[in-house]
């Protein structure tokens, strides 16, 4: 699965909250006013602003379905210099976290899953969404994914691959321990447009990784997540999501380090990341909501991450390659049966 990390859950989870507990902290006058204007200068808000977000927040209810909170997480790929290419969902994933214990279910779907009523691959579905619903498209993802599982999701959020980078560059970087070198000679790069440039030439580039304790950029960490024709073990579907897990890892530990939720420039600064690219999904007050749900139990976090189980590699999977002559030739996953599937996903959720 291409770019299975693509922010997964936990990290968007955590993402919010390291903002919010600081900014909760900010509001109810914890913090000394020194480091507020610090805060300030970065994210823009003034100390009003701050006490009306907490407060409002404080006072409101997490939206939530029987004390959980389902987020549909969709990783688009959509470069703007790869020309007339429709917009797909590299990575599909629900989030499920339970407000009474903080514990965090997560769920990758294949992208190749395929919907038998509208014909089509699940990685599609954002694409049909742009005419179904041209402001939101990806509305159709969530209505079709909620069908599939049976599960309410209240909130939809799409990350590009432009937004990974940024986060990561916005903490500094993270440091990843490489366990296997690897040279991958025909990466696409990013800043060329396939739709003027035709040499291979300029099209691909180099990138190499050393083992080792190394920092990476979020340039030099999407290179190595994204990464898939190094000829070796390095290049499979296996390797190259667990390189993501490990960035997702490198991630999260700077995201929970004392220095990052006790810095206000950092936190002021992602702030304003989190108010450009994802407010209009999830609304600060409705974060400070989930921080004082949260709260109590804020050190007792977990997060389990789970796939969808492929048969015959899993004696009980819920899905499988069906015969490609049958799908015009394509190769896709299909469910085996429909409450089967809706039940596993539901377990995995921790919602039955």
């Amino acid at each position: 699965m291409s770019l299975k990390l693509f922010l997964k859950a936990q990290l968007f989870v955590l993402f919010f909250l390291s903002i919010f507990f600081g900014l909760t902290a900010l509001g109810l006058g914890a913090i000394a006013y020194g480091k507020f204007r610090q805060f300030s200068a970065a994210s823009g808000l003034s100390l009003t602003q701050v006490k009306d977000i907490v407060k409002q927040g404080w006072n409101q209810t997490p939206t939530s379905t029987n004390g959980r909170v389902s987020f549909l997480i969709l990783g688009l790929d959509s470069l703007k210099t790869r020309g007339d290419v429709p917009p797909l969902t590299d990575t599909m994933m629900m989030v499920s976290l339970n407000l009474a214990n903080g514990q965090i279910n997560t769920l990758s779907f294949p992208r190749d899953l395929w919907h038998e009523g509208y014909q089509t691959r699940i990685n599609a579905l954002y694409f049909y969404g742009q005419e179904r619903y041209p402001d939101h498209p990806e509305q159709f993802s969530k209505e079709v994914l909620s069908e599939m599982t049976g599960v309410p999701i209240h909130y939809t959020v799409v990350l590009s691959f432009e937004q990974v980078s940024q986060l990561i560059d916005l903490l500094g970087g993270v440091e990843i321990d490489v366990p296997t070198a690897f040279m991958d000679e025909s990466f696409p790069r990013t800043d060329v447009d396939v739709t003027v440039v035709k040499d291979p030439k300029l099209l691909y580039k180099t990138v190499s990784f050393a083992q080792g304790k190394q920092v990476m950029s979020g340039e030099k960490a999407l290179e190595y997540m994204r990464s898939r024709k190094s000829g070796d073990d390095e290049g499979t579907d296996v390797a190259r999501g667990a390189r993501q897990q490990l960035v997702l890892d490198s991630v999260l530990a700077k995201l929970k380090q004392k220095n990052t939720l006790t810095n206000p420039q950092l936190l002021g600064n992602i702030y304003k990341y989190y108010e450009q690219n994802f407010s209009s999904v999830v609304g600060p007050s409705e974060v400070v909501s989930l921080v004082k749900a949260l709260y109590p139990v804020r050190n007792q976090i977990v997060t389990t991450n789970h796939n969808v189980s492929i048969y015959p590699d899993d004696e009980a999977g819920v899905i499988f390659h069906p015969e490609p002559r049958k799908y015009k030739g394509e190769w896709i996953y299909v469910i085996k049966e429909a409450q089967l599937f809706m039940s596993f996903v539901q377990d995995k959720l921790g919602i039955k």
